[in-house]
C-alpha cells in the first residue's frame, strides 16, 4: 500500500461511500446480472468500516499506531475502482 498524504487521508475518511465513489464504467451488464443488491451490500459494509475508521482517527485517546492500523484496515478493503483518491 502506498503512503497517503494527510489531505488524502482526510478525504478518504470523510467521504461517504456511495456508488459514485467507484468507476463502474466497465460494468455495462451490471444491472442485467442483477448485481445492484450485492454492490449495495458492499457499499454498506465499506461505509460502516469508514465510520469506524473516522471515529478512531478523531479519538485523542487512541495512539497513532492504532489510528494507522484502523486506516490501513479500511483502505485495503476498498476496491481498485475507488476514484476519490488514487489508491
Amino acid at each position: 500500500m502506498r503512503d497517503f498524504t494527510p489531505e488524502e487521508k482526510e478525504l478518504i475518511i470523510n467521504t461517504e461511500i456511495t456508488m459514485d465513489c467507484f468507476d463502474l464504467s466497465k460494468t455495462s451488464n451490471f444491472k442485467y446480472y442483477n448485481c445492484g443488491d450485492a454492490m449495495k451490500n458492499i457499499i454498506y459494509q465499506l461505509e460502516w468500516q469508514r465510520r469506524i475508521c473516522k471515529k478512531t482517527f478523531y479519538n485523542y485517546e487512541i495512539t497513532y499506531y492504532e489510528k494507522q492500523d484502523a486506516f490501513n484496515n479500511f483502505v485495503v478493503m476498498i476496491p481498485n475502482s475507488y476514484k476519490v483518491v488514487k489508491l
